[in-house]
């Protein structure tokens, strides 16, 4: 449904959540249909694994490769979604810094055996959550600095409308404080900013996107009208 909302949009404005409730009307579901049509024909595929160990993720990564290349295609990207549910080996069991690091190693030596762009998802550090400015830093990676290291690119997201959405909804009905903060949240709904904190082959900085979270939407640049 998330997939669907986004293939429709801008030109359909359906959050995933009613479509996914059924609460949707004979042209929202015209509208769906045909959407699914087009996400279908699209070059990605899905695999809904158990949790693997990397040597796992190799051998069925391999296996995809090689399919796609009778098909005269190629594996280009492959997302993986998210580190906690990668297992390493018994190696270095019970001390989950060494094992993330056995786990970034060996994605890395997969990318350049295959030639294709990983990119791995992962949580940030529960401190960040303390700090007045919640933009992410390197430091705040969890469990294990070799994710940073082993990285040729690491990017952080950052919402401040996710924020100010809790903070509105902790202030008081009818106060300045909560008007003050609904405008400012106002502001910055559907923004969403993408922090490349670290690139081998390229400048860092920060990069401001459109983003509509009850679509699960990214455009650059913003859609017109949205």
């Amino acid at each position: 449904m998330r997939s669907l909302a986004d293939a429709v949009f801008p030109a359909a404005q359906i959050a995933y959540s009613t479509a996914d409730s059924g609460r949707i009307t004979d042209s929202q579901q015209k509208t769906l249909i045909d959407g699914r049509y087009e996400s279908h024909a699209l070059p990605i595929e899905y695999d809904y694994a158990r949790p693997l160990t990397v040597p796992e993720v190799r051998a069925s990564v391999r296996r995809l490769a090689a399919r796609l290349k009778k098909k005269g295609s190629s594996l280009d990207v492959l997302y993986i979604d998210y580190l906690k549910f990668l297992n390493a080996t018994d190696r270095y069991k019970g001390n989950r810094t060494n094992e993330i690091g056995e786990i970034t190693t060996a994605l890395r030596q997969l990318a350049t055996e295959l030639n294709v762009s990983i990119i791995l998802l992962c949580q940030l550090n529960r401190e960040l959550e303390k700090l007045e400015d919640k933009r992410p830093k390197l430091d705040h990676l969890r469990d294990s600095g070799d994710i940073e290291q082993d990285a040729d690119m690491v990017i952080f997201l950052y919402r401040e409308a996710y924020y100010l959405e809790k903070a509105v909804a902790a202030a008081e009905k009818g106060s300045s404080e909560r008007g003050k903060l609904e405008v400012d949240l106002s502001k910055v709904r559907f923004d969403l900013e993408l922090d490349v904190a670290k690139q081998r082959q390229g400048p860092t900085g920060r990069v401001l996107v459109f983003c509509d979270m009850s679509t699960s939407s990214l455009r650059s640049p913003r859609p017109a009208g949205a």
